[in-house]
C-alpha cells in the first residue's frame, strides 16, 4: 500500500468508527440526531486525514550523540580547511513538519522546530536547500542560500524559518550571529547529520 494512502485510510477510518458511536449513543440514550450525526464525523476525519496527509513527508531522524552535542554546543571549529554549518530550525508554524535540508543536492538531515544540526563541509562555495516531502511540498516554496566556506569564518550559522504565504507558505534560511545561536540552541535536540 502507498504511504500517501495511509492519511486518508486513517481519516476514513475514523469517520467510520466516530458515526458507529454516534449511532450507539441515538439507541443508548433514546434520542435521534440530527446533521451533527455526519457532519461531525467527516469534520474530524478530515481534519486529521489533512494533518496526516501534510506530516507524510516525515522520515525516522537519529539524535546525534553526546560528544557530538557537546562539541556543537562548545561551537568547537571544524577541521582544517573545513567549516562548521549550524543550521537551526525555530517557530511555531509547521513545527511538526520535517523540513527536508540537503547541502549541494545530498540530503544531510531533517529538522522539525525546535530542532538543530551541524555539518562540517570542506571549504569553497556550498548550497544550502531546504524544502519539505510528502503533503506539505505542493504546499511551500523551498529556499536555497549560496555560501562560501572559508578558513576566516571557520563557523556559519543559519536559521530556517516558515512564513505564511496566501497561497504559498515560504521557506526562509537566515543567516545569523554565533551569539544568536548560542542561545537557542542551549537545551534544544541536535539531529544527527545524515551521511
Amino acid at each position: 500500500m502507498p504511504k500517501a494512502w495511509t492519511p486518508w485510510i486513517v481519516g476514513g477510518g475514523l469517520v467510520l468508527v466516530l458515526s458507529f458511536l454516534f449511532g450507539l449513543l441515538e439507541t443508548a440514550l433514546g434520542i435521534q440526531f440530527g446533521f451533527e450525526k455526519i457532519l461531525l464525523p467527516l469534520v474530524i476525519g478530515g481534519v486529521a486525514a489533512y494533518a496526516l496527509f501534510n506530516l507524510s513527508g516525515n522520515r525516522e531522524v537519529t539524535a546525534a550523540d553526546p560528544e557530538a552535542q557537546r562539541r556543537a554546543l562548545a561551537f568547537e571549529p571544524a577541521g582544517e580547511h573545513q567549516t562548521a554549518i549550524y543550521l537551526i530550525r525555530t517557530g511555531f508554524v509547521g513545527m511538526a513538519a520535517g523540513m527536508n535540508i540537503e547541502i549541494d543536492g545530498k540530503p544531510v538531515a531533517q529538522l522539525k522546530s525546535p530542532r538543530f544540526t551541524r555539518i562540517d563541509v570542506p571549504n569553497g562555495h556550498h548550497v544550502i536547500r531546504a524544502s519539505f516531502g510528502g503533503g506539505l511540498a505542493p504546499q511551500s516554496n523551498p529556499a536555497e542560500l549560496s555560501i562560501e566556506a572559508k578558513d576566516e569564518d571557520k563557523i556559519q550559522v543559519f536559521e530556517l524559518g516558515l512564513g505564511m504565504g496566501a497561497l504559498k507558505n515560504s521557506i526562509r534560511i537566515t543567516p545569523a550571529s554565533i551569539e544568536t545561536a548560542r542561545s537557542k540552541i542551549v537545551g534544544m535536540k541536535m539531529v544527527k547529520a545524515e551521511s
